[in-house]
């Protein structure tokens, strides 16, 4: 194929331009949502507690704070309050001594624990939290503890406050750490939801080229030559005119092919004519064979030339009713006296060459007569697919016979032999017409004996 004159390929058009366009618009849309959400949202940190506002809570007093809350309850039995051990912990000791002196009560009447937290959300407080905590314990070693400090409470905490009544007030703080990391994913996962649709309908029509180019190839595939079209990204284009191209390649090859054979047997026919001249003179025992073997060959040459016919034909599709169909087929028969039968079902309506089809039933429906001296069929709907069984009461078919049955000039044995006529075309002819329609066709034996031929053809056109 000339390169030369060939209109430029632009980047975007081809298969990775448009697969990287659709990443980077994805990735782009993204990062442009969180960059919005991070510039314009308000800081979302909720400033932690002071020791100071612990204190006043603690004494009943009004304490500030801008969206949040400190909840207060009181617990009369004082076995109800479960304090956690003490720990060695220099910080907390000096967060307890802070609250303390700004409580100005004894130290069996206050009580102070911090619950810390692994959350998965905590962690950049945390982080925030040990560097606060280390500036404060320097400060302390430095300047020491005055009666007015006030210390910062990141993490959660419950402080208590023994009452005259032997009760205690309690005040409790949830974790005041920043929500922040559940606002971002909550919008990242709702620009998810409204970047997938937008992804699925490009990438649907970015895929619809291929499934077409992928459809028109299994048709070819299946002896239907067309002209495939040539759009979608430049890669699908380029593989459509190879396609294209080849098609015109194999047309002229099996033109030829069938040229040659047809030529080829119709100068055997006339020699083999000769000879039947040459015959009528010859005693009769010899003329018989003889005439046997040049009728064998005819029927052999008529055979191939069908075959050929078959492979190359080109379907003229149109809407049939395939039980209608099967049922003409099959009476012809039953007017003969033979043993035919069509179980009763629904109409299966499909797009086909009636011609053709009819033919290579017409084909299964006499060889199950002639091996196995009936044919009865069942057409039954298996989802997108038409099932067309044939049970006959013959010998079967070996496991080894099986796997060659459909190959050209094949002739099982006992039962398919040259005795009982035909070249072993027949299967192999039915094959390729009912593959140029999409089906599959496989013959089992049957449980109760006989042979079973299974036809799967599809519903919809091809």
């Amino acid at each position: 194929m000339d390169d030369q004159g060939a209109a430029p390929v632009r980047p975007w058009s081809t298969m990775f331009g448009l697969s990287l366009m659709l990443t980077l618009g994805t990735t782009l849309i993204l990062t442009i949502a969180s960059i919005a959400l991070v510039m314009l949202s308000p800081a979302p940190f909720d400033f932690p507690m002071s020791t100071f506002e612990v204190a006043r809570a603690l004494k009943g007093e009004k304490i500030i704070r801008d969206g949040s809350s400190m909840p207060v309850k009181t617990e009369r039995h004082p076995s109800t309050l479960l304090w956690p051990e003490p720990v060695n912990d220099p910080f907390e000791t000096l967060v307890r001594a802070a609250a303390l002196r700004q409580l100005g009560v004894p130290e069996q009447d206050f009580a102070f624990t911090l619950i810390r937290s692994d959350d998965l959300f905590s962690s950049s407080v945390n982080m925030a939290q040990r560097k606060y905590q280390r500036q404060v314990l320097e400060s302390a070693k430095l300047y020491g503890q005055t009666q007015n400090s006030s210390l910062l409470i990141f993490s959660a905490f419950r402080a208590g406050l023994r009452q005259s009544d032997g009760s205690w007030l309690v005040v409790s703080m949830d974790e005041p750490g920043p929500k922040w990391q559940r606002g971002v994913a909550t919008w990242i996962a709702l620009m998810l939801l409204l970047i997938v649709p937008i992804a699925w309908m490009l990438s649907r029509q970015l895929a619809r080229p291929i499934r077409e180019f992928s459809a028109a190839a299994e048709r070819i595939g299946h002896g239907n030559f067309e002209h495939v079209n040539m759009s979608g990204p430049v890669e699908i284009r380029l593989a459509a005119t190879a396609l294209n191209e080849m098609q015109e390649r194999l047309q002229k090859l099996i033109k030829e092919r069938t040229t040659m054979i047809a030529a080829i047997a119709h100068d055997l026919r006339t020699p083999l004519a000769r000879l039947s001249f040459l015959l009528a003179d010859t005693p009769a025992t010899i003329k018989d064979r003889a005439h046997a073997q040049l009728s064998e060959l005819d029927q052999m040459i008529a055979g191939t030339l069908d075959f050929v016919q078959q492979e190359t034909v080109q379907l003229k599709r149109e809407r049939i009713d395939l039980r209608a169909l099967l049922e003409s087929v099959l009476d012809d028969h039953a007017d003969l006296g033979q043993d035919v039968l069509l179980a009763p079902g629904e109409a299966l309506m499909l797009e086909a060459d009636p011609s053709v089809l009819r033919r290579a039933f017409a084909n299964l429906i006499d060889n199950a007569l002639k091996y196995g001296q009936q044919a009865h069929l069942t057409v039954r709907r298996e989802a997108t697919h038409a099932v067309v069984m044939i049970l006959d009461r013959g010998p079967g078919i070996s496991e080894a016979d099986r796997s060659h049955v459909f190959e050209p000039f094949f002739r099982g044995e006992p039962s398919r032999n040259r005795s009982t006529g035909g070249a072993g075309l027949g299967l192999a002819i039915v094959q390729s017409a009912l593959r140029a329609h999409g089906a599959e066709i496989d013959l089992v034996n049957a449980e109760a004996g006989g042979l079973l031929v299974l036809v799967r053809l599809p519903l919809g056109s091809v």
